[in-house]
């Protein structure tokens, strides 16, 4: 069997579809090529929309075609633009975009968008895909997936560090040694500051945190906020965009109409770091590495937010050798992985299931056998 793993997914930013191609054959994941598509914003919206309750299961089923020959044709663009041949891929592993996460109810969902049928016959290569819900079927909250990944890359023996992966919402491993602490998601990353950002200042994200950095946050707004029964939540704990949205926000504001537009993006900036560092309370003492990966890794005013709140000293997974960008994707290559060897991505002790699952199901093309 081929060593090449295609990895593909949409973060919870909804910005773009990530795709990279990762060797196996080694003990460390190799990242061979990587290559970035946009969303365009009328999609984003549509997909956006189909997270309220007013949804229209038509449109939910539209935009898993669509979404799954979107991610067909980008997979196809990057495979020959890598001048790869679809032969020496052995799977796409196919996260797509995640439009619903809620394992707080007594019956837990989570949907993700891009129907791996699609991605196989048009790109005439098996797909992994589905990875959470058998994680969630064995009582567990189907998320994060990456910490396993995060301690095959980084964990170090007799060191103690966190793994703060920053996307639309933000997740946490924390490692001692080779051995994994804990991992969870601790709340909004980038989502509500995107939005803000969008919807007040006609840009898709605040590049750099520059907008952020030029105001002071609001106490108040901050405080009310973090009284949000999702912080007070001990791991295992997992969450979505869908939860953290303007929506939320507008709940918390409404003793808050006055605030400046800047003012609240500085505030929403403050949010996830202090959200971050009560986390990390407990876990992990002041003075050891946190390392940064997602989209967050670049906004250079939350990363000093993270600084001074966490009081650990705040590197870039680059620093340690891996971008930053690609290691979901190389997570979901991973996971498609060991699908195919049938052995389990999934962590009980970070998930909280039962037993540890195999994740995914596999999407053969028309050409081969079962």
């Amino acid at each position: 069997m081929s060593k090449m793993f295609i990895g593909a997914l949409s973060g919870t930013s909804m910005d773009a579809i990530d795709i990279a191609a990762v060797d196996f054959s080694e003990a460390q994941p190799r990242l061979l090529a990587h290559a970035n598509y946009p969303i365009a914003q009328d999609l984003t919206a549509r997909v956006r929309s189909i997270q309220s309750d007013a949804c229209r299961l038509s449109e939910y089923a539209r935009l898993d075609y669509i979404f799954g020959k979107l991610f067909a044709d980008c997979i196809n663009d990057f495979i020959k633009q890598q001048n790869f041949s679809p032969q020496t891929v052995a799977a796409i592993g196919l996260h797509g975009q995640t439009v619903l996460h809620d394992t707080s109810q007594e019956s837990p969902l989570t949907l993700q968008i891009a129907d791996p049928n699609v991605v196989a016959y048009k790109t005439g290569i098996s797909v992994v895909s589905d990875f959470r819900r058998a994680d969630i079927a064995a009582g567990g909250q189907g998320a994060p997936l990456v910490p396993a990944l995060h301690a095959l890359l980084f964990a170090k023996p007799d060191k103690k560090q966190a793994i703060l992966n920053i996307g639309g919402i933000a997740n946490v491993t924390v490692l001692d040694g080779k051995q994994i602490v804990v991992g969870f998601d601790t709340g909004p990353g980038n989502c509500l500051m995107d939005a803000w950002s969008l919807k007040h200042n006609n840009q898709s994200y605040d590049k750099n945190g520059e907008w952020a950095a030029a105001h002071s946050p609001d106490s108040a707004l901050l405080q009310a906020m973090l009284k949000d029964s999702f912080f007070t939540k001990t791991p295992p704990k997992s969450t979505c965009t869908g939860y953290f949205s303007l929506d939320w926000l507008a709940d918390y504001m409404q003793e808050s109409t006055s605030l400046s537009p800047g003012v609240v993006v500085a505030t929403l900036a403050e949010l996830t770091a202090v959200a971050v560092a009560n986390a990390l309370q407990g876990y992990i003492g002041e003075g050891n590495e946190l390392l940064l990966c997602g989209g967050g890794a670049h906004n250079r005013h939350l990363v000093e937010c993270l600084r001074r709140h966490t009081k650990l000293t705040v590197l870039s997974t680059a620093d340690k050798g891996t971008d930053p960008n690609w290691i979901e994707a190389i997570a979901f290559a991973w996971l498609a992985k060991l699908r195919l060897e049938n052995r389990s991505g999934a962590i009980p002790a970070v998930t909280g299931a039962d037993v540890a699952t195999v994740l995914g199901a596999v999407y053969r093309t028309n050409c081969e056998t079962y």
